[in-house]
């Protein structure tokens, strides 16, 4: 493949230049970890993931910057084993140290391509597989399809498929020019028009109270990461809500966080920060690469009846959902330079729902748990995170320690599931779920003591902390 030049998406820009501000900084790593059991052919494995690799230009490409624009420059890879490395352990401690200092790691953009792979065998039965890629390249959504192609192809290799000559997929070049030009659209000149209505007057910057105050910062933003399971009882709660609302469990999960910081910060008109897919074109549906788009939702919480709250939620989603694809730098180019330049925030938190991990990915002949990895850095000053998992959703929060304490983040938390449940329980019984609520009700801590209990959840934490958390909490 001959050498090709294309500029980046209005989006990258912004990945860039958070690139540039703070190079020492993994919060844009996008570490994923599966951990298989069953008999793993690792030769095959090895090639399943090159192969697949080098079929995506979003991956194999170095960003350059030029006359005031960022582009990409895309070649083919002259050592595809080069991003891809087995690594032998001496024993578990030493793999999840090892995976933790993959993901802590930060990319060289100009130096080196924007994914890493790495292959721990820890027994003939039991194999990790890392994959780490920048998030300038890729989103949550394209490493799940990554993944699976991965999947894909070991299975064919496996029986036998030579698969000589792998088709290209389709470039994602073509979605940068869309998006480039896409404001000036008039599905684009309509979200323009939305969003600065939609935003006029908002109150910008509100997030969580900090509970830490200390003079001194990090040169990048820390992160530090905690999860638990909402209970199943709370799971169906919520899935049962939304029935009877008409709505998507959703409404009711961000709704309740929503309120949350309402009622945190003391103020009744919040902006949060959700991801959408972005992917309302055939063409981008399976397209891997920096598609997704991160929108300021704003909620207005002075409504205290749950129905009509609930529908001012389920409006606020479904208009966001329909004007999805004007970039978000473009939002903020709109509002102001302040904020296109980061020196003002639009939104000190992010809240996202992950679609479910468990029943991807599935490679021939193994049992195959997939998990995210801590990496260190934080995006936001706190990130939330829901996931269906085995019929139940998860919780993870990501956040800032030198802004806030474990028990901080432990008693949100904790408060989350209370009136999530409060607001479930209105539809579901008329009650306001008060009476007998109490703390531990909501949320199970995980004990985390082996290896694979760190893959029995969404996130692979950078130390044991949700067992200090329950210890704190709890006062064990």
């Amino acid at each position: 493949m001959k050498t090709r030049i294309f500029p980046a998406s209005p989006n990258q820009i912004r990945h860039w230049r958070h690139a540039c501000r703070f190079p020492e900084s993994p919060a844009l790593n996008m570490t994923v970890g599966l951990r298989m059991e069953g008999f793993l052919d690792l030769d095959t494995l090895r090639l399943a993931v090159v192969r697949t690799l080098e079929r995506h230009d979003s991956l194999f490409a170095k960003p350059f910057w030029a006359d005031g624009e960022l582009y990409w420059e895309s070649a083919a890879l002259k050592d595809p084993d080069s991003i891809l490395e087995i690594v032998r352990c001496e024993d578990k401690r030493t793999v999840l140290e090892e995976i933790r200092n993959e993901a802590k790691r930060p990319f060289r953009l100009e130096e080196e391509y924007p994914v890493r792979a790495r292959i721990f065998p820890i027994s003939e039965f039991e194999n990790i597989i890392i994959l780490n890629v920048h998030h300038i390249s890729l989103d949550g959504w394209s490493v799940e399809l990554l993944i699976r192609e991965i999947a894909t192809r070991y299975n064919n290799l496996f029986l036998g498929d030579p698969d000589t000559n792998p088709k290209k997929t389709t470039s994602f070049e073509g979605f940068s020019k869309y998006q480039s030009e896409f404001e000036l659209t008039s599905h684009g000149i309509s979200d323009s028009s939305y969003w600065k209505k939609e935003l006029e007057n908002a109150k910008t910057g509100v997030g969580f109270p900090p509970d830490i105050r200390e003079s001194g910062f990090s040169s990048w933003p820390l992160g530090r990461m905690s999860w638990s399971f909402l209970t199943a009882e709370l799971s169906d709660l919520t899935k049962e809500a939304a029935k009877v609302a008409g709505v998507t469990p959703f409404i009711f999960l961000v709704g309740a966080f929503a309120r949350l910081l309402g009622l945190e910060s003391a103020e009744d008109d919040v902006l949060v920060g959700v991801p959408f897919v972005n992917r309302l074109r055939p063409e981008d549906a399976n397209l891997v690469g920096f598609v997704v788009n991160t929108l300021p939702l704003r909620f207005k919480l002075s409504e205290r009846n749950d129905s009509e709250y609930i529908r001012n939620v389920s409006r606020t989603c479904g208009a966001a959902f329909l004007h999805q694809r004007l970039p978000y730098v473009n939002i903020l180019r709109d509002l102001g330079p302040e904020y296109e330049t980061s020196a003002k925030p639009v939104f000190r938190t992010m809240f996202i729902l992950q679609g479910s991990q468990t029943a991807r990915n599935q490679f021939l002949g193994l049992n195959c748990n997939q998990s995210w990895i801590s990496t260190g850095g934080a995006k936001y000053e706190q990130t939330w995170t829901i996931e269906e998992r085995n019929g139940a959703y998860t919780l993870d929060v990501e956040w800032n320690p030198e802004l806030f304490s474990d028990e901080k983040i432990a008693c949100l938390m904790e408060s989350y599931g209370e009136i999530l449940r409060n607001l479930a329980n209105h539809f579901v019984s008329g009650k306001d779920g008060k009476e007998g609520a109490g703390a531990g009700k909501n949320l199970s801590w995980p004990e985390l003591k082996d290896l694979a209990d760190f893959f029995s959840g969404p996130i692979v934490l950078e130390s044991d902390s949700n067992l200090d958390l329950k210890i704190r909490r709890h006062g064990g």
